[in-house]
């Protein structure tokens, strides 16, 4: 069973085993696999030798052979159906687990909103935290109620061997039991100068496995070159209700430019719209030497802006009301969005200088609302996360959790 074992970080065939049923998956799988090699082994084996042995020769006439053999075809009829029963059996047993969430799984305080939509993903957690990541407790059964904005998708994530349809109009929904740990400090590392990279482990990948579109595979756990995970999922050391640690965002406590980097990856904006020069995806690209320039429609209407109070206006209504203005050259699939004033805000902000924060010449946020954000919490967030690992309390009470930009865990909580 060598392509199979787990005695490494996965295997020749298949990545970590991360859920309660993901060891039967893979068995049922080897199991079908060898006994269909043995057959096809078998029978080809035959056929060769038997073409060989009984190959027309000169000057021999062909021998009469009997009609049929009760007994071979009997054997060769019942056996491999008794094969196929077995496997039949076993199928159903592990579909009927992984279709029938237990009862701790059901409850409503257990169940994550899962929505699939172009070109991106949303979690919406029982509190009403929202992220484009998914963290889940370790030993903890959750269940999703999976949903799509637009089209067909697919909710599927390798290491647990899960996949759900996402319908456009309907609820479909699944449920994991995670069993191993995958928490943001082995996914990404920062050195004693600040500089991200990737860590000694990737997050568990989702990904979409119905194409979608044009987009469609960027639907997918992937490294970025700002240093973050695209839709990375984590599964950390906790109980369910301490994952408020890694999911809940505190506008208060953050920058307007911050807020808006966090919507535009919770909302799935990133799935259109590129930052800066980087390649064009669906949308146009977020770049701060675009503000107030004037935007052309495919009916040909000119928008000009005298001040940054228009082209804010725009935005903004462009956001909520994205069908009122159509730039031209770009398709009108961008969804509806209903963000409140101070999420415009953020937005707006972000989309101003979306490659980096603003700042002064003393290195200080222009934004008067920046609180405490700062270059330092990316470090800070992933020395919270190896304490959740770790699971050791610090009795003093003077460890600050202070929140990292690049993910979901974003509430500071000061002495």
């Amino acid at each position: 069973m060598f392509l199979f074992s787990q005695a490494r970080e996965g295997s020749f065939s298949f990545p970590t085993q991360g859920s309660s049923f993901a060891a039967e998956v893979d068995s049922m799988y080897a199991f079908i696999f060898w006994i269909s090699l043995f057959f096809f082994i078998v029978i080809n084996g035959l056929m060769v030798y038997f073409v060989i042995k009984y190959r027309r020769k000169d000057k021999r006439l062909p021998e009469k052979s009997p009609a049929h053999h009760t007994v071979l075809e009997l054997a060769w009829t019942i056996l491999p159906a008794f094969i196929l029963v077995i496997m039949f059996i076993r199928g159903a047993w592990g579909y009927l687990e992984m279709r029938n969430p237990p009862e701790a799984a059901n409850a409503v305080e257990r169940t994550i909103d899962v929505r699939a939509f172009k070109y991106g993903w949303q979690f919406t957690y029982p509190n009403g935290d929202i992220t484009s990541e998914l963290h889940l407790a370790k030993n903890v059964p959750v269940r999703f109620r999976i949903s799509s904005r637009d089209a067909l998708h697919s909710f599927f994530i390798r290491e647990f061997r899960l996949k759900m349809d996402c319908v456009p109009g309907r609820y479909t929904e699944a449920w994991v039991n995670p069993i191993e740990t995958r928490t943001p400090s082995e996914t990404i590392s920062v050195d004693e100068n600040g500089n991200v990279s990737k860590g000694e482990k990737e997050p568990f990948h989702l990904q979409c496995a119905e194409y979608c579109g044009e987009g469609h595979s960027q639907m997918r756990t992937e490294w970025k070159d700002d240093g973050t995970w695209a839709f990375p999922v984590y599964v950390h050391d906790c109980s369910f209700d301490e994952l408020t640690e890694f999911t809940t965002w505190d506008f208060d406590q953050n920058s307007n430019w911050k807020n808006g980097e966090f919507l535009f990856k919770a909302y799935g904006c990133v799935g259109c719209h590129a930052i800066e020069g980087a390649a064009q995806k669906v949308g146009p690209n977020f770049r701060a030497d675009q503000w107030r320039v004037d935007r052309r429609s495919a009916t040909g209407e000119v928008k000009t802006f005298a001040n940054d109070a228009e082209f804010e206006t725009y935005l903004s209504r462009s956001i909520n009301y994205s069908t009122e203005f159509i730039v031209n050259g770009y398709p009108n699939q961008m969804p509806k969005f209903e963000f409140s004033p101070k999420q415009l805000d953020g937005l707006i902000a972000f989309i101003r200088s979306p490659g980096q924060e603003t700042v002064d010449e003393t290195g200080e946020t222009t934004d008067p609302k920046a609180g405490e954000a700062g270059a330092g919490k990316e470090k800070q967030k992933i020395d919270a996360s190896k304490s959740d690992e770790s699971k050791s309390d610090n009795e003093d009470g003077d460890a600050a959790k202070v929140a990292e930009p690049k993910s979901s865990k974003n509430t500071e909580k000061k002495e």
